[in-house]
């Protein structure tokens, strides 16, 4: 058979369309820092920097302006932008939790649509690697999983792990264009992940001395005292002081004025490094000390405050310009290779963070500030330049955007919403009117688990715990200052709130969110994980069963008590909190108190494990009157080290003496005490102040009363040093090994305990 020549003309024509289709997929590139305020970007009007490289993302391409993360804590959000799936869906609920890398995600669905794939920089999700959905890998190892800012180890997909000289953020840049050089012929998907700002947020040498002689402006709500606040809330976010041993990691002794193996992140630096850091550093600490030592800046004191915050502030924007100056680098490159106008740019952090918003510094909580996340978009051609986006958008929405863009189905598990039409200019009319916030990782960092909705004008929070809510009225309020729930002017609104708060949470399938829309009209809602959402882990032919509390109100009114049923045929039952991946962390709850009731002689026993293993018994004897009793129990006898990221199964085991009847055991309420936190409220002392001076290796203490004795304990209680005399000022650490120790101060028969960490 003959084919003519018009017939080949064709089928060239059609291997050139179909080649030149191939070559017109847009790549994807996504870059993400770590912990970076919406303000610490100049585009975001805060006029405290100048970040030009972020600056033209947003110029030439989109600026949002109410972009959240679902769960503001690193892993749970790199998990959400992943998968576009909130935390209880991907199984990533805090830092301890590890990240199933072979789950449906973004890098794997783009595989499989001729894209290559690579993460370079900070991965930082629990587990053993990003996986195969990515064809290259070449992540910061060590430091918790954060990797070094100097000479960090990178491991990578070949299973090579290497030490590199140089500063973290100039040396994932030279990786990243390395690896475009030879694969950008290809369509693309490379995510490029700085450290940071995170902490310990060390600057690169070049920009130590950006900011001198400049006086950053303080938050307004800096010396915010949390009077409105709920006292829950407020006694957790006042655990971090705003004082410069906490905030200023650049706060240490002299040049040669210490051992170097007592100062890692120093000891990591090359000598030439050390001694050019110094060279800034010292004069800064220099600085400080005689502050302290002329009574001019006071710990503690808003003058301790205020010199903090400067220190702080300028490290953290430091760190920052190291990353917009390899943004710089990365956006010149696509342009001096023609890859701009065909490739889809993200800058995003992972979260915020709070830059001294009502005195603090973190993320964690869903005020604005933690909640809401940078987010630039750039695609020529799709994208007008300088556009700004005021709509609602969140990082479950970054895959299904992307996969939008690219023509691929959106897959049915993912829960987020594509916003191409939204930063097109073509707003649905149904777009989203609120978005749902989860923080899972209780009592870590002194913030207590929460969830809520934030719409464009209310947010709308619970400490279910604790079952304390606030609520903010973001258009009167945008600092968050005044708690409305309580206002009765505001009940029909906090009614309609709850009601969209039930109504998202059964959008997304959120444990407990199984409760009738009706329950919520009248006000009352009560979050189920707050009593830690049981679940029964027996297979087959069970004998109990755990289900809503029948009875109109229980110990707690929440409707959601356990339920276990004895029948004749069976010794034994059990119901277990089975974390999977996550941990509890046991460090400072040294008690725990449980709600039971019985119809007949039970004996009962909370039992922590590994996975069912390494069991760990603590018995109750209850009574058997059919009422509700309150019985504590003591953790103590757990061994020291096993107390954090150990155990992951919380399991009651109920066992009846008399197998002759059959019977009924109600449980509700299982609490952790932070026995730690509430005995240093209870014997502190106002007036004394402590605050570490390095340079001499020395703790001072600042009262009005004469200190007449000091004594150091380590966390298991064991007496490690003792002073005694008159007028106290200072005690020194160099007999002590690294680590963390309370500090037993008197003064006049009263004495006060402070927390201390020798680096």
């Amino acid at each position: 058979m003959t084919i003519s020549t018009k017939s080949i003309l064709l089928i060239v024509l059609s291997l050139l369309y179909l080649g030149l289709a191939q070559a017109q997929k847009p790549n994807i590139l996504i870059i993400m820092s770590d912990d970076q305020a919406n303000r610490s970007i100049s585009a975001y009007g805060a006029g405290i920097n100048n970040t030009p490289g972020m600056d033209r993302v947003a110029n030439e391409g989109a600026i949002f302006m109410n972009s959240y993360c679902a769960n503001s804590i690193c892993q749970p959000s790199r998990a959400a932008i992943l998968t576009g799936k909130h935390s209880h869906k991907n199984g990533v609920f805090g830092n301890g939790s590890t990240y199933d890398n072979t789950q449906q995600q973004l890098p794997g669905i783009l595989q499989d649509n001729g894209y290559k794939t690579a993460v370079i920089g900070k991965w930082h999700l629990k587990g053993e690697n990003p996986g195969a959905y990515f064809d290259h890998w070449n992540i910061l190892t060590e430091g918790g999983g954060q990797g070094y800012y100097y000479n960090p180890t990178f491991i990578s997909h070949t299973g090579t792990r290497e030490q590199i000289e140089g500063y973290s953020a100039d040396l994932i840049t030279d990786q990243s264009l390395a690896w475009l050089n030879s694969n950008s012929a290809d369509p693309f998907c490379l995510m490029v992940h700085f450290k940071g700002p995170h902490v310990t947020r060390m600057p690169m040498i070049r920009n130590l001395n950006l900011f001198e002689g400049e006086e950053i402006p303080e938050p307004a709500t800096l010396y915010d005292d949390y009077s409105s606040r709920e006292i829950y809330a407020s006694t957790a976010i006042n655990r971090l002081r705003f004082d410069i041993e906490t905030t200023a990691y650049n706060y240490f002794p002299a040049y040669g004025q210490y051992t170097l193996s007592d100062y890692k992140l120093l000891e990591r630096m090359t000598e030439e490094q050390r001694i050019a850091y110094h060279s800034y550093y010292d004069a800064a600490n220099k600085e400080y000390d005689d502050l302290v030592a002329a009574g001019t800046v006071v710990p503690g004191q808003k003058s301790g405050k205020a010199y903090a915050y400067q220190r702080f502030i300028k490290d953290y924007l430091k760190v920052v310009a190291g990353i917009d100056q390899n943004v710089e680098r990365i956006l010149t490159y696509l342009d001096d290779n023609n890859l701009t106008d065909n490739t889809i740019v993200i800058y995003c952090s992972d979260q915020s963070y709070f830059t001294g918003q009502h005195g603090y510094y973190e993320k964690r909580f869903i005020y604005e500030d933690g909640m809401k996340m940078p987010l630039l978009m750039r695609y020529p051609g799709h994208i007008t330049p300088n556009t700004t986006v005021n709509e609602m958008v969140q990082n479950i929405d970054f895959a299904p955007t992307l996969l939008d863009y690219l023509g691929i189905e959106i897959p049915e598990d993912m829960q987020g919403e594509s916003f191409r039409n939204v930063v097109e200019g073509n707003v649905p009319s149904d777009w989203r009117e609120s978005v749902y916030y989860h923080y899972y990782d209780h009592g870590k960092h002194g913030i207590p688990r929460h969830e809520g909705i934030r719409t464009h004008q209310y947010k709308l929070i619970n400490f279910y715990t604790d079952d304390a809510w606030e609520l903010y009225d973001l258009i009167a309020d945008p600092d968050e200052i005044s708690n409305l729930y309580k206002d009765q002017a505001y009940v029909d609104i906090i009614k309609n709130l709850k009601l969209e708060l039930a109504i998202l949470k059964r959008k997304y399938e959120v444990p407990g969110s199984e409760e009738r829309a009706e329950d919520f009209e009248g006000g009352d809602y009560y979050n189920s994980r707050a009593k830690l959402n049981w679940e029964v882990l027996n297979s087959g032919d069970v004998s109990f069963s755990v289900r809503n509390n029948p009875q109109v109100a229980d110990i707690n009114q929440s409707v959601k008590s356990g339920k276990v049923v004895k029948n004749v045929d069976t010794e034994a039952a059990s119901v277990a909190v089975n974390l999977n991946n996550e941990f509890w962390d046991l460090t400072t709850s040294q008690k725990a108190s449980i709600q039971l009731k019985t119809t007949v002689n039970t004996n009962v026993a909370l039992c922590f494990s590994k996975a069912g293993n390494d069991k760990q018994y603590f018995g109750i004897q209850t009574i058997n009157d059919n009422q509700w009793h309150e019985y504590i129990i003591d953790l103590s006898s757990i061994p020291y080290d096993q107390l954090q990221n150990t155990f992951n199964q919380l399991e009651l085991v109920f066992g009846y003496n008399d197998n002759s009847k059959t019977g009924t055991l109600w449980f509700d309420n299982l609490l952790f005490q932070d026995n730690l936190s509430t005995d240093l409220k209870q014997i502190s002392y106002d007036e004394l102040m402590v605050y570490p001076n390095p340079t001499q290796g020395l703790i001072s203490f600042s009262m009005d009363n004469e200190v007449s004795k000091v004594e150091v304990f380590d966390i298991q209680g064991n007496l490690m040093l003792v002073q005694t005399g008159n007028d106290i000022r200072n005690i020194s650490l160099h007999e002590l090994s690294r680590g963390n120790y309370l500090v037993r101060v008197w003064s006049k028969g009263n004495y006060s305990i402070a927390k201390i960490c020798k680096k």
